[in-house]
């Protein structure tokens, strides 16, 4: 198994194309209070922590090839404004990139690369914004995990590169609550990773609905134990 640990690439001009969604990010927490870090501490101090979990699928890019990220996580919640988390996310499918390559005058080689993601995240949410049924928040993580690399040559397979990934991400979340249980859910974001950033920097986003499983379950135990 052959190892690649690839140095810091941030500055490259492949990230300008990532600015706007940048932006966003960063305009939307000039809303949030701008006390924030001492409300972050009185919610995690002065509330009980409430366990909280759930699928978190999202659609990204590896390279320039969009993917579906599938992840889960776990974590607390505190008053509905802070909460902490840990998640595991994966590409599970690998994804392919044919290439063909003129290696001499009339010669060529056909090239296909598979690769695909899985990393750990720690991360926590703030909801810095609230009005009537609508929620905004801003998600931070950070992780590690590896992406692996297959590469076959005419047909020939070389050695599985093994590719060091520490993803740092962060973005904005809009939440539409329908009812306590179920609300439509739309965020946007940026993975960026120092290491091997080509293929594993990407925005990502999602649209979807969230069905609290943690909240009916509360709920009907409650109501059992009544």
């Amino acid at each position: 198994m052959k190892k690649i640990f690839k140095p810091f690439s941030l500055l490259s001009l492949r990230l300008l194309k990532y600015l706007p969604c940048l932006i966003i990010i960063l305009c939307s927490s000039a809303f949030a209070d701008n006390n924030f870090p001492d409300s972050i501490n009185y919610y995690l101090k002065n509330n009980k922590g409430v366990l909280v979990g759930g699928f978190h699928n999202r659609n990204s890019f590896l390279g320039t090839i969009p993917v579906k990220v599938y992840g889960a996580r776990v974590g607390l919640d505190y008053g509905k404004k802070v909460s902490v988390f840990v998640g595991y996310y994966t590409t599970y499918k690998v994804v392919d990139r044919r290439q063909i390559k003129e290696v001499k005058l009339g010669v060529y080689d056909t090239i296909v690369r598979s690769t695909n993601l899985s990393y750990i995240s720690f991360g926590g949410d703030y909801v810095f914004h609230r009005f009537k049924k609508w929620d905004f928040d801003i998600p931070l993580m950070i992780g590690f995990g590896v992406g692996n690399r297959k590469t076959t040559i005419n047909q020939k397979q070389e050695p599985n590169e093994l590719l060091f990934v520490l993803p740092i991400e962060m973005g904005i979340r809009a939440q539409y609550n329908i009812t306590y249980w179920l609300s439509i859910d739309a965020s946007t974001g940026l993975r960026v990773s120092p290491f091997n950033s080509y293929e594993f920097t990407s925005s990502f986003y999602s649209l979807g609905l969230n069905i609290r499983l943690g909240t009916i379950y509360r709920n009907i135990n409650r109501s059992l134990n009544r």
